[in-house]
């Protein structure tokens, strides 16, 4: 695909986002997003930025897929970061910081209001996840196998 091919397909992708419209976002990234390993344009940290909050707004675990994709250059980007203090204002469920980040970028107002919407209802899917995860104990925890491991390692180096 060719450069300017990618830029209208990404020009596409910023004008669904104007009208709030994801379906044709989601399908016009699905075109390019193959291509970013690749060609980068001008306008492909901004699309990328715009499908993480389209994540974050709907689909938690394909947004910490998709940041895991992304290298240090689309992570230091201020649109980028950006989602990322949206993400860590909506991990503290701070509502009222969230809302104050209306109106920066215009296209992502209608994902800000749905993440606004769900943290403001207490049958939110984000705090249905956060309580599914902490009550099932896992057999094996982290914590323990750390601790299980410190305690082993306490023998070695010993003379």
């Amino acid at each position: 695909m060719r450069t300017s091919d990618i830029e209208n397909i990404e020009n596409k992708c910023v004008e669904s986002m104007r009208n709030n419209d994801i379906e044709q976002f989601q399908y016009n990234f699905n075109m390019v997003k193959h291509q970013y390993n690749t060609t980068k344009t001008s306008l492909s940290t901004f699309v990328k930025a715009c499908e993480l909050m389209i994540l974050l707004s709907t689909d938690f675990q394909g947004y910490l897929y998709f940041l895991e994709t992304l290298d240090y250059e689309d992570i230091s980007n201020e649109y980028i970061m950006f989602v990322l203090k949206i993400e860590r204002l909506m991990t503290e469920e701070n509502t009222a910081l969230i809302k104050e980040q209306l109106g920066k970028y215009k296209e992502w107002d209608g994902c800000i209001h749905n993440i606004i919407k769900a943290l403001e209802n207490n049958d939110t899917k984000y705090k249905m996840e956060q309580i599914s995860v902490v009550s099932k104990p896992a057999e094996h925890s982290p914590i323990q196998t750390i601790k299980d491991c410190i305690l082993f390692s306490k023998n070695f180096n010993k003379i």
